[in-house]
């Protein structure tokens, strides 16, 4: 998932989507990929599926700050 968050950050786009469904088809519950996804789809204007990322990376990780806000991003846009 770090080399799609890379990919991300560095405007990869498509390579940090493959990354992160990469690591999903091994560990479908991996919070971190599914964030990572959340903000690509975020990025994209795809609210709904950014949303749907996100609440699943808050469900596996509740307390964790980066989830919690990027889900309320996505709420307040979606």
């Amino acid at each position: 998932w770090l080399a799609g968050e890379l990919d991300f950050r560095e405007g990869r786009d498509a390579q940090a989507a493959a990354g992160f469904h990469e690591v999903l088809a091994q560990s479908p519950g991996h919070a971190d990929a599914h964030y990572g996804l959340s903000l690509l789809f975020y990025e994209q204007g795809d609210f709904d599926a950014a949303v749907r990322h996100a609440q699943f990376a808050v469900n596996s990780k509740p307390m964790e700050g980066r989830f919690l806000a990027q889900l309320g991003l996505c709420h307040v846009r979606f």
